[in-house]
């Protein structure tokens, strides 16, 4: 049996990941400093040290990856700003330096990143060659795809995933959108990318078998205006069209949760270009399609 190792795979998408690795036949190894058990996966203790005894994982294993990252969605002091990078650039780094000195690397390390790569791009449509945005999370996500292409793993094929919000029931950010009671936030026409998690999972699979290698929009090919997704979820669960909620009062609110206010203030139109010309067909390529599923 293959073995995939997850680094940082206790999150609700590292969990789908180890049920859909497993139901395609692969043993899965997650890495985690905290610990914790994750169910269908053995847990191994890594330490970041690219000489630890958790490298010995990656040796002979068919695929790292990495989903390493603290979340976004906490208001960005100084001190948060510092633990979003530290939190991916670091561990990518010690897994770009253990992958380089093992014996039998990994077949492909696929590490994710995020839409956000892009910046607030208004309705520009965004292909994987559109350039690097220039907010911070834009810069962020740049030096994360650049530790991992950059390292010198030269018989490692690597995959770069830009995840758009990814939905699913039981995690992420969909259960707190169902308690948003207003069809969109401030003036509604930002953009959304957004992608099933169902999609995330069965691209990761793709990318073991495809060979396909660098930076690819795992988005749904249906990015909508925040105006849309919004009053498109009050519809699906059959409640009556609001308009959207005020910039002020959204503020005041993000402010109450610490949250953070930009991220859904700004947004990009993202297009999976590439996956879709490779062949990759999503099971979920509408918002329609993905609420059903959601909501059911």
């Amino acid at each position: 049996m293959s073995r995939v190792v997850l680094a940082g795979g206790s999150g609700f998408i590292g969990r789908a990941l180890v049920k859909a690795f497993n139901q395609a036949g692969h043993e899965c190894v997650v890495l985690s400093r905290g610990g914790g058990v994750v169910e269908g996966a053995s847990t191994v203790r890594w330490d970041l040290d690219p000489d630890g005894a958790w490298t010995s994982q990656l040796d002979g294993a068919e695929a790292l990856v990495n989903l390493c990252g603290a979340p976004v969605s906490k208001k960005w002091t100084d001190a948060y700003r510092r633990e979003i990078r530290d939190s991916r650039i670091v561990p990518t780094k010690a897994l770009g330096e253990a992958v380089g000195r093992c014996g039998t690397p990994p077949k492909v390390w696929v590490n994710i990143s995020g839409s956000g790569f892009y910046g607030d791009r208004g309705d520009t449509q965004l292909s994987e060659t559109a350039p690097v945005g220039d907010d911070f999370l834009a810069e962020v996500s740049a030096e994360w795809e650049a530790t991992c292409l950059d390292a010198d793993t030269p018989r490692t094929r690597k995959f770069v995933p830009r995840l758009g919000v990814v939905l699913a029931k039981d995690g992420g950010a969909f259960p707190e959108f169902k308690k948003v009671p207003f069809g969109g936030i401030g003036s509604g026409k930002q953009w959304i990318s957004w992608v099933h998690l169902a999609d995330v999972c069965a691209m990761a699979l793709w990318a073991l078998k495809e060979p396909v290698e660098g930076t690819v929009n795992c988005c749904a090919p249906e990015p909508v205006t925040n105006a849309r997704f919004f009053s498109s979820l009050l519809a699906a669960r059959g409640l009556p069209p609001v308009p959207p909620m005020p910039e002020l009062m959204f503020l005041a609110a993000a402010a109450a949760t610490g949250s953070e206010a930009s991220l859904a203030l700004t947004g990009q139109r993202v297009l999976p270009v590439l996956a879709e010309a490779r062949g990759f067909r999503f099971k979920f390529p509408t918002l329609e399609s993905a609420f059903a599923d959601l909501l059911a």
